[in-house]
């Protein structure tokens, strides 16, 4: 026993010693010996959610209906019967690749023909399909309404009203809100604090058709003497009205972004911020966070600077709008750009002016300086082996007494 006992022993020290060598030899190549990161779990901020759009299967519809699978009458009573015994249904959801779900309900036959907002719940090693239960129903298959509140729901996009909380975070003044003498060095103390005047630079901006949330806008300052340009480029200051940590702050993260859809857009902001004080319209004075470069005639940068500004847009311009400016239209032949979704706005402050012949004259020599400044970044970039991808936007005419009818509006090629 004993010099058995010794034999594993020794066995076990080999198997050691190779186990150690073969380590060694995993780190004798060219990796380096270093910390391995390591990390723990320190709290669940919100658990994973399987939540599925699906729709009863044809088959379980025509047994639970009772109707048979070749469309022929079957009898009432049976199919009745069968309604009030079952106590599930296989549905199918939109995701192509997610399995047919079994429905743990006795609501079967009322479910038949709905778009249902189902959370899996687990999957039994001896069963074929997970197991689900119904959390709402969202409404008939097919209705425009529901098919809509089926691709909020799949994308998990917050469409709630917000709550009163976040409301109260917005200035208390609403739309009464003014850029005050503080923000300027002259009225504030603290130069972190204090912002750059823009507001007698020439400003414009250029989005979509029917944009109401400009969230950027560029100037350009002809310097004296034609020592070059002044270029700026301003995006709205979220920040001073959304401040970190508040509810506002809360929604708009569990929000994430805008989204737009065919006929509506889902705010990550409430209007007052998103449509007004954190939209850089035409008349209007704005906070921005702000770039400006200091250029010669050759387009070469002498100078940046980055700060917190105060900008007021002349002008609200479409992108065909620019694009007619560019290509030598008269002030006649430019498109109007009506905003506000169609007209829907009643505001006659928040109107976007037709151009005139001395306003298109002013926008074409600025929007050339643009185009020619940017010209030479992109040369630039290319030179030093960026690549370019184009892009594209879409939109789409909705013909359907159910909508509202949509201007088509085609592509819009979103390179300069």
């Amino acid at each position: 026993m004993e010099a058995a006992e010794e034999e594993e022993e020794e066995e076990e020290k080999d198997e050691d010693e190779e186990g150690a060598e073969d380590a060694e030899g995993a780190h004798s190549g060219p990796r380096s010996i270093g910390a391995v990161p390591t990390a723990e779990v320190v709290g669940v901020t919100r658990a994973r959610r399987d939540d599925l759009v699906v729709t009863v299967c044809d088959e379980d519809v025509a047994d639970l209906l009772g109707a048979g699978a070749d469309g022929a009458d079957a009898d009432a009573a049976s199919g009745s019967s069968k309604a009030r015994n079952r106590n599930s249904v296989l549905a199918i959801p939109m995701d192509v690749v997610a399995p047919k779900l079994r429905l743990m309900t006795r609501r079967g036959a009322a479910l038949c023909g709905k778009r249902l907002l189902a959370r899996v719940d687990g999957w039994r090693r001896d069963a074929s399909h997970p197991d689900a239960r119904v959390l709402s129903v969202l409404g008939d298959r097919g209705d425009i309404e529901t098919e809509t509140r089926c691709i909020l729901a799949v994308h998990d996009v917050h469409d709630a009203a917000f709550t009163k909380a976040a409301l109260r975070d917005l200035p208390a003044e609403g739309d009464a809100w003014t850029v005050e003498k503080s923000y300027f060095a002259d009225g504030n103390p603290n130069p972190r604090e204090t912002r750059r005047d823009f507001r007698g630079t020439k400003t414009c901006s250029i989005d979509p058709p029917r944009c109401v949330d400009v969230d950027d806008a560029v100037s350009v300052k002809i310097l004296p003497d034609a020592r070059g340009y002044e270029i700026g480029v301003h995006i709205a200051d979220v920040s001073h009205f959304v401040r970190e940590g508040t509810h506002l702050d809360h929604e708009a993260r569990a929000r994430g972004t805008t989204t737009y859809l065919v006929d509506r857009r889902i705010d990550m902001l409430p209007g007052l911020l998103s449509e007004n004080l954190c939209s850089l319209v035409e008349r209007e004075d704005r906070l921005a966070m702000s770039c400006a470069w200091t250029l010669d005639a050759d387009f070469n940068v002498s100078d940046t600077w980055f700060g917190k500004s105060v900008v007021r847009s002349d002008h609200q311009l479409s992108y065909y709008q620019a694009q007619a400016i560019v290509d030598g239209a008269d002030a006649a032949d430019v498109p109007r750009n009506d905003g506000g979704g169609g007209g829907e706005k009643k505001d006659e402050k928040k109107v976007i002016r037709p151009l005139d012949a001395a306003a298109v004259a002013k926008l074409r020599v600025d929007l050339d300086v643009l185009r020619r400044f940017a010209a030479a970044r992109r040369a630039a970039r290319t030179a030093r082996g960026a690549v370019e991808l184009s892009s594209a936007e879409l939109r789409f005419e909705v013909r359907s007494i159910q909508w509202s009818p949509y201007d088509r509006v085609g592509v819009v090629n979103a390179d300069p």
